[in-house]
């Protein structure tokens, strides 16, 4: 299915400014743009199929450039219209964050005041052990390696690129769960200072 998207980035190698309302996230909906597009290119059902098929003449980018030279005031005022909608949205993403990871570091705090202990050791407990679980696997992989090496044994090596692509996903979940742990646990130490 064919969006606006679509049609804005063809437009916009001709007629800029309509090509930017037409790709932005709010499409073309703004300021009756599509409206203005539809009548100057004779199409009157408003759809992203129907302009694509009328861009495809070869006078449409013609027609498309002096709508927009006529309107330019009106277009340049949509596409900042556009930019503050985007803002606005960059600024609220950048606000959930900024929450998210302060829910993140009251747990921590709230985990680290705990009189329990596995409630405040559970963290370091598995930067132990995936440190400890991931230099003896790298040790015994590379003992492996050296084992096939010496013997020759190409089959063994196809085999052990296989364990080690493996080993990667097994890793991948402890270490993302530290990465987070440590880098939570930074900011809650500065915070403290």
């Amino acid at each position: 299915m064919m969006d606006w998207k679509d049609i804005g980035s063809i437009v916009k190698k001709g007629a800029p400014l309509l090509g930017t309302i037409l790709g932005g996230p709010a499409g073309a909906a703004a300021g009756g743009a599509i409206s203005l597009i539809c009548s100057a290119l004779g199409v009157s059902d408003e759809t992203p199929e129907a302009v694509m098929a009328a861009i495809q003449s070869p006078d449409a980018m013609v027609k498309l450039k002096e709508l927009e030279y006529r309107n330019r005031e009106r277009l340049e005022e949509l596409t900042l219209e556009q930019s503050k909608l985007d803002l606005e949205r960059e600024r609220l993403t950048v606000e959930q964050e900024i929450g998210q990871v302060k829910e993140v570091n009251a747990t921590m705090r709230d985990e680290g005041k705990s009189e329990h202990w596995p409630q405040w050791s559970w963290r370091p407990f598995i930067g132990f052990i995936t440190g400890i679980s991931f230099g003896w696997v790298s040790w015994r992989i590379c003992d492996a390696i050296m084992a096939a090496v010496v013997a020759k044994d190409g089959a063994m090596l196809a085999s052990l690129a296989n364990v080690i692509f493996m080993l990667i996903g097994l890793f991948g979940v402890p270490s993302a769960i530290l990465g987070v742990a440590a880098w939570g646990r930074n900011k809650l130490k500065l915070n403290e200072k």
